[in-house]
């Protein structure tokens, strides 16, 4: 039998061979599941993937966890499936072939597969007696810019190489949350599907991954929109209803820079582009980029750049093309 997150899934000789039966299921255990984390007021996170591999704000929803067992056979060999969510599925041990987007390949013991939504695939072990493979439904993340493909393969595939262990133990612990029930195993289950992608994560983009906090995020994008006008740390600060002590802590932390570095360096990368793009005066570049006083303006300009404004124009300045020539 199968467990899932919620709803313990018996077998059913009706079940087999057919695939919406199988969705069935499985939405069945999303509701439930729902379910319970609404009455235990958890709250997801959001995440956004738009910078090309920098996880914001990370917070996966996870909708099942489940575990093939050999009752299953008949139902996994027949039954090409997909969801609208994406599917995660983890080969701890055994030996399975995958099909997925009109391509067959193995799936070897220590892999994962990332299937995206609405795509069909069917997993299909080669023994099924000797043979352990995870599932798990997510949404709210996109690991399509974090996820390296197998050379030759159509999936997102991974090797989990040292953390093989790791990962199949979570999975394990998982198992034995669905099976026991006990107090807050809704959100345990979360927060181990979670691990596990981040643990994915990890290996695909190492380099790449870097966490920024939803506070941080919001300072970034508004200083990134406001940069023009007058802004200190106080008003950050005010926007977010956080000490301007900690706030500085906390974006030099994950930023590398304080906040007021971050606005005094957005507004000098945009008196650069002004001054080798435009022929307007200094004084008006300095009103545009934030600097009432034309002066102070050109100070910190030298101070930051090793030459005035003027001098910079001189050596960069790259006259408009005129298109009508």
């Amino acid at each position: 039998m199968r467990y899932t997150i919620c709803i313990r899934i018996q077998k059913n000789a009706a079940y087999a061979a057919c695939g919406a039966n199988i969705q069935a299921m499985v939405k069945q255990g999303i509701k439930d599941f729902s379910d319970i984390l609404e009455d235990t007021a958890f709250i997801n996170r959001q995440q956004d993937v738009s910078t090309g591999g920098s996880l914001r704000d990370f917070d996966p929803k996870i909708l099942y966890i489940a575990l093939f067992y050999a009752e299953d056979r008949d139902v996994f060999l027949k039954a090409t499936h997909k969801y609208e969510f994406s599917e995660l599925a983890y080969l701890a041990k055994g030996e399975c072939q995958v099909e997925y987007g009109g391509t067959s390949f193995p799936l070897r013991q220590g892999e994962a597969v990332i299937y995206p939504p609405n795509v069909s695939h069917v997993e299909k072990p080669l023994d099924t007696n000797n043979i352990e493979l995870y599932f798990m439904g997510f949404s709210n993340i996109d690991l399509s810019d974090f996820i390296g493909k197998r050379e030759g393969d159509e999936a997102n595939v991974i090797h989990t190489r040292k953390l093989a262990g790791t990962v199949t133990d979570l999975f394990r612990e998982a198992m034995l949350e669905l099976k026991n029930k006990l107090p807050f195993h809704p959100l345990i289950l979360s927060n181990l599907g979670s691990l596990i992608i981040l643990h994915l994560l990890r290996l695909s983009a190492p380099q790449q991954t870097k966490f920024i906090s939803k506070d941080c995020r919001f300072v970034v994008d508004y200083i990134d929109r406001h940069f023009r006008e007058e802004i200190n740390l106080d008003t950050l600060a005010e926007k977010i209803y956080l000490s301007k002590h900690y706030l500085s802590h906390l974006f030099k932390e994950e930023m590398g820079v304080s906040p007021i570095k971050y606005l005094t360096q957005k507004r000098l990368e945009e008196s650069k582009r002004l001054l080798r793009e435009s022929d307007l005066p200094i004084t008006k570049i300095a009103a545009t980029v934030g600097y009432a006083d034309p002066i102070y303006f050109s100070q910190f300009f030298k101070k930051q750049t090793g030459c005035s404004p003027n001098e910079y124009r001189s050596t960069e300045f790259t006259p408009p093309r005129d298109i009508t020539t």
